[in-house]
């Protein structure tokens, strides 16, 4: 074959990939190989059309039978470096990267391909220090994936200016617009956020993540059948979508539907245990998954969402003669955080500690707000920083102890304390179980709630409060009103169960014990709270399933916290949630004064109603088996005189016992503080350490 031959041959080889038909293109690039073996340009066609046909390694091959002929031979290294990234070898991937970045310092495409790697494996901070030397540089792709890195690390401000970018050059394109979506989706915009989501899966279907954040915002947005739906389109395009199972479960419960409920928990365990990243570690609190399952999911989490990034080693040394606490959270409002923390923040010693609130979220300026904002010695807004900025902020206050409210919770910025801006950092209250975070050093709990044989289910190490480790706030006012039983949609006779949790934390195993006492308690009905009407509607037909009458499911809708306590008073029994417990709604019930029957669990989430009952001095109102907690039920529902001494036992305990005694709460709380202080000080790693009473 003559030249003129062999480069009409190559040129009808590159016509053949340009129009998709790489089969064809291999075939003759494979005949033009035999004749010149070491040709670079038909060797690198060659590894091109064979990538395409998903033959990777064998792609990989011939880029180095190239490199040895020529090693700067800077698209050979680009693709090597993209079939290994494919493969799951990213650090020689980014090897390669590197390799072509050194022969040509600015190549765009290899620029864009390092970022995008960097960016999926977490390392937010090398992506932009890559690229920000290139952000002039008007390339869409370049600004997108330098928006998905100020994205990551919380500076959303910057990555809207990416998007705009690209808008400029290509106003309706679908990165951009998925990118506005998911900052939207951060900032709780959720209308913007479905409409930018919306428009970028008309122009990308088959984009994942868009489909993965329009089921999030319907979620967000209480549509929990749309956002089922929506979650199961995303696990169609991408069954191992990170995450995603747990999402479409967490829906599934909030909407009452419990479909398939089984055997979906039982496929997230099995993928969890292999080291999957089946599910955000909230999601599963409500169901019957161990604590060991629960740590590897928080772990699991954590080092995909909030790696260590360039963590801080120094921190300027407090000379003030006070520890310095920084409590950090987005729910300094009307929140259930608030409801029971607001007092401690009062009450703390202004002669040994110095107090300082850092309020990320944009919460509503009502009259918990303001209580609390007034409480701090400072009081930091700083929802519109990014996680860097407010780490900045956090190390360059000297901060001893940094105290995280929220964990896995909605809202969460745990991000902040990655870069380790404190030297003691610590998690209390918002997530009831462990952070799986390395940057978390302490978990506050007590002896009952977490024993010392179930230590090793908890990544921190575990600072015991004697009493319990949830605080109260004894200025929570109840009202003075008196409910009739028909103001709250109850009726005048009989026995009346409630539990006011949120409906995601009822199971199906729950739901069978409380449908048998309805039908062991004649007349008796479960009043229930409205999380929302389509899981009313689902467990009103579960309860028909179940041989009960719907109308003996009674659902309460939101009222202002004192009505609410109030309205505890038409109730005559607590029926708690098993896997995931009443927490502050247990705190409401006992402060109203009405009974709560619990079942012990295994995980934290599940031994909290236990250690409140424990620390008000009622013991007998814990059960650790399905049977025995409905007995008890059944027993105290039956015997009007049984019931009426618990009530009367609690009267007299709500007010003498420690459970509700704030100030002593405190002191304890501050000797924790000063034991961690302590340790450090002396150069000692942090260990659990027990305040006594």
């Amino acid at each position: 074959m003559n030249q003129h031959s062999i480069q009409a041959r190559f040129n009808q080889a590159m016509a053949c990939l340009e129009q998709g038909q790489p089969k064809l293109a291999q075939s003759i690039l494979t005949e033009l190989n035999r004749l010149l073996p070491v040709h670079p340009d038909i060797l690198f066609l060659l590894g091109a059309s064979t990538s395409m046909l998903g033959e990777r390694i064998a792609a990989i091959n011939l880029y180095d039978k190239l490199l040895k002929i020529t090693p700067d031979f800077v698209p050979a290294l680009n693709a090597k470096g993209l079939d290994l990234a494919a493969l799951g070898k990213q650090a020689e991937a980014l090897a390669a990267f590197d390799a072509a970045l050194r022969v040509t310092p600015e190549f765009i495409d290899v620029l864009l391909n390092k970022s995008a790697l960097l960016n999926e494996l977490g390392r937010y901070r090398d992506s932009l220090a890559l690229l920000l030397p290139h952000r002039e540089i008007q390339n869409p792709q370049l600004q997108l994936n330098l928006g998905a890195a100020y994205f990551h690390l919380g500076d959303f401000l910057r990555a809207e200016h990416c998007a705009q970018a690209v808008f400029r050059q290509i106003p309706q394109d679908s990165g951009a617009l998925a990118l506005m979506g998911a900052i939207r989706l951060k900032q709780r915009n959720f209308a913007e956020a479905l409409s930018y989501c919306q428009q970028a899966a008309a122009l990308a279907p088959h984009d994942v993540n868009v489909q993965n954040n329009i089921a999030t915002i319907l979620s967000e947005e209480g549509r929990f059948a749309e956002a089922a739906k929506a979650y199961e389109q995303t696990l169609s395009l991408n069954d191992a979508y990170p995450f995603a199972k747990g999402s479409l479960l967490h829906a599934r419960m909030k909407g009452g539907v419990w479909d398939g409920y089984e055997e979906l928990v039982e496929e997230i365990k099995r993928r969890i245990g292999l080291g999957c990243k089946e599910s955000d570690p909230f999601s599963l609190l409500a169901t019957e998954l161990d604590a060991e399952i629960q740590k590897r999911c928080s772990e699991l989490y954590v080092a995909a969402r909030c790696p260590v990034i360039n963590p801080y080693t120094d921190w300027y040394r407090n000379d003030s003669g006070k520890i310095r606490i920084a409590y950090l959270s987005a729910d300094f409002f009307n929140h259930a955080t608030a409801f029971l923390m607001a007092e401690l923040f009062e009450l703390h010693d202004r002669d040994r500690f110095e107090i300082i609130g850092v309020c990320y979220g944009r919460s509503p300026d009502d009259d918990m707000r303001r209580r609390i904002a007034q409480s701090f010695d400072l009081f930091h807004e700083v929802a519109d920083r990014s996680d860097r900025e407010v780490a900045e902020l956090v190390h360059s206050l000297g901060i001893d102890i940094a105290v995280d409210l929220k964990g896995h919770t909605a809202d969460t910025r745990l991000g902040i304390l990655s870069y380790r801006p404190a030297p003691i950092q610590l998690h209390y209250l918002g997530y009831p179980g462990t952070t799986g975070a390395p940057f978390i050093d302490y978990l506050l709990a007590d002896p009952v709630l977490i024993p010392t044989e179930h230590q090793r289910y908890y990544i921190e190490k575990i600072a015991y409060l004697p009493d319990c480790y949830q605080v109260n706030d004894t200025k929570r006012l109840i009202s003075d009103q008196i409910f009739s039983r028909a103001e709250v949609g109850l009726p005048e006779t009989g026995f009346v169960f409630c539990s006011f949790n949120n409906n995601f934390k009822i199971t199906p195993d729950l739901f069978d014990v409380w449908m048998n006492l309805l039908k062991r308690v004649e007349g008796s009905v479960l009043w229930l709270f409205q999380d929302n009407p389509f899981a009313a509607e689902s467990l009103r037909k579960e309860a028909v399933a179940r041989g009960v009458k719907a109308h003996r499911l009674i659902f309460a809708e939101r009222m202002s916290l004192p009505e609410h306590l109030a309205r505890h008073r038409c109730a005559d029994l607590f029926l708690d949630t098993w896997y995931c417990n009443a927490h502050t709604t247990a705190s409401d019930a006992l402060w109203a004064g009405l009974p709560l029957v619990t079942k012990i669990g295994d995980a934290f989430a599940g031994r909290v109603a236990a250690s409140l009952l424990s620390a008000i001095g009622l013991p007998e109102l814990i059960t650790d088996t399905d049977q025995a907690y409905e007995q008890l039920a059944f027993e105290l529902a039956t015997n009007p005189e049984q019931l009426k001494s618990l009530r009367e036992k609690l009267a007299v305990n709500r007010l003498t016992s420690p459970l509700f005694d704030t100030l002593r709460f405190t002191n304890h709380l501050e000797s924790a503080y000063e034991q961690m202080v302590e340790r450090y000080r002396q150069g000692l790693k942090p260990d659990h350490i027990r305040v006594s009473n």
